[in-house]
């Protein structure tokens, strides 16, 4: 054991002076793998593993490096410098080496042999490093400061932030770029606003987090941190930066879940009758169903862009007779209706997300509404707020904001169109308004989010003359995510009428196709 110990260390300060030289100019290429077994051309990196360490080797900092890439290397610090502000932190990256480091999809020998797709031949040019375990995880600041916290297992990026404060304000933070010891780079919310599930920083990792009133382009440091993925963990690329002391750092134990979106009584991401200004991911596509008497809906509904979700539905009154006896019999009464939603402002640590939509925005217009919606989230809570004209807000507690412009927009004109087939844009925003909104709760129990709203519509002026008892304004409801492609929801709406609902939905931009050569 002692002599594993000894040669290990050995290799260890070989590779670190090789690299301090080899980052400095002053050394050849092919010594920087002289402290290790050299390799020859062709050699897996498995075999160069298993022949050069044993099996149960660290493999945590392995850097497998090519000059080929040093160019594509240099021109991505020069894309970061291009659009940073001058000042410390642009010479600070443009001190870092470049090391030509590609990432492994596995640092394990066994791994690597079990996969040959993912086992690369060395190659001329090539060099391979491997050293000891890091112990640190590294945090670096707009001004071009370091922070290096002792790793401990199951912290998060924020639990390292709170101990640079001499860096950074970690409450002014509302994303971290990651760059984990292995190469992969990722993107992590930490604000109340922004935060969701994420992997932990593994030791040797590096953290980009730039304070919000920097604002740093998001493709600025995306660059950024792929960048700082290609360097060797800070404790060993500089010798003059003093780790902070090992401390009792406290990890994360509260869950943090996905900001989850669901669909509506009437399909589109909203809380139960109400819209909310959330949208589905883009490429979702889903049908919903749902059932609160007298009202039976089936709605498809897609989100093509990240800002636009719209869809058709088909609405079943279950208490209205299609037509006259002799001509429908017994079929009850249809009504189709085409829906948009468009967001007008992304979330951001000061502003909620905005959202206009329309509902029923075409034909008979029997249930057309049009709202405009904001939401602000606060961990597992999210808030909507909003203001609707139309069926939605038939309670009409509110003068129309629009009339101060002009006064038409106080008198809502009935549809002109009787069998279908045209915008009712003559009445879109206008009659009066009523107010909605309400929250939206992430259970501890995952699968569980809990829904209540105040409804904006009175069911004092439904369609057909088509009025239903209210009880009170408030609807609560809760949806169980039962897989990964079916909500099933319940609650109990007007104070006095039960719905139940379910949501059959995908996304298609995760659908592929393998190519096969």
């Amino acid at each position: 054991m002692m002599k594993l110990l000894c040669r290990q260390a050995t290799v260890a300060l070989g590779l670190m002076s090789a690299f301090y030289g080899f980052a400095q100019g002053n050394v050849p290429p092919s010594l920087f793998v002289a402290a290790a077994k050299p390799f020859k051309p062709g050699d897996r990196l498995s075999d160069w593993l298993v022949l050069n360490y044993p099996l149960d080797i660290d493999t945590t900092a392995l850097h497998w490096q090519s000059q080929a890439e040093h160019g594509a290397h240099l021109r991505l610090r020069k894309a970061i410098l291009q659009e940073l502000p001058e000042g410390n932190l642009q010479e600070w990256l443009n001190n870092l080496p470049i090391t030509g480091r590609l990432t492994l999809a596995f640092a394990d020998a066994r791994a690597l042999q079990a996969n040959p797709a993912q086992d690369p031949f060395l190659q001329d040019g090539h060099q391979v490093l491997l050293l000891p375990r890091p112990r640190y995880v590294t945090v670096v600041g707009m001004n071009g400061d370091i922070c290096s916290v002792p790793h401990h297992a199951g912290a998060l990026a924020k639990d390292y932030l709170r101990q640079c404060r001499t860096l950074l304000d970690a409450d002014a933070v509302d994303w971290v770029w990651l760059a984990q010891p292995d190469g992969r780079t990722s993107r992590a919310g930490i604000a109340p606003w922004s935060e969701a599930p994420q992997d932990a920083p593994g030791p040797g990792a590096w953290i980009w987090a730039p304070e919000r009133h920097h604002n740093v382009d998001t493709a600025v440091s995306d660059n950024l941190v792929r960048f700082l993925a290609t360097q060797l963990p800070a404790e060993y690329l500089f010798t003059n930066v003093k780790p902070m002391p090992p401390i009792a750092l406290t990890a994360t134990t509260e869950p943090l879940f996905a900001p989850q979106v669901t669909a509506s009584d009437w399909g589109e991401i909203g809380l139960l009758q109400t819209p909310t200004a959330r949208m589905a991911p883009t490429g979702s596509l889903r049908f919903h169903w749902s059932r609160v008497e007298p009202y039976k809906r089936g709605t498809v509904m897609f989100q093509p862009l990240d800002w636009l979700e719209a869809g058709f539905r088909y609405t079943d009154v279950t208490n209205r007779l299609y037509g006259d006896y002799d001509f429908s019999g017994d079929q009850t009464y249809k009504d189709k209706s085409i829906d948009f939603k468009v967001r007008l402002l992304q979330e951001d640590a000061h502003w909620p997300q905005f959202a206009v939509g329309l509902r029923d925005a075409g034909g008979t217009g029997l249930f057309s509404s049009e709202y405009l919606v904001a939401n602000k989230r606060w961990g597992n809570w999210d808030a909507s707020f909003g203001v609707a004209w139309g069926n939605m807000g038939a309670r009409g507690n509110i003068k129309n904001p629009l009339s101060i412009f002009d006064g038409a927009f106080a008198v809502r004109p009935a549809s002109q169109s009787e069998q279908g087939g045209t915008a009712n844009t003559q009445s879109f925003f206008r009659g009066s308004a009523a107010l909605f909104g309400g929250v939206q709760w992430q259970t501890p129990f995952s699968p569980w989010l809990v829904k209540l709203e105040y409804d904006g519509n009175n069911y004092q002026k439904e369609p057909q003359s088509n009025n239903q008892e209210s009880a009170s304004p408030f609807n609560l409801g809760v949806v169980y995510r039962y897989s990964k492609h079916i909500d099933l929801s319940m609650g109990l709406e007007r104070g006095n009428k039960w719905m139940f609902g379910f949501t059959l939905h995908d996304q298609l931009g995760d659908t592929k196709s393998p190519k096969l050569l």
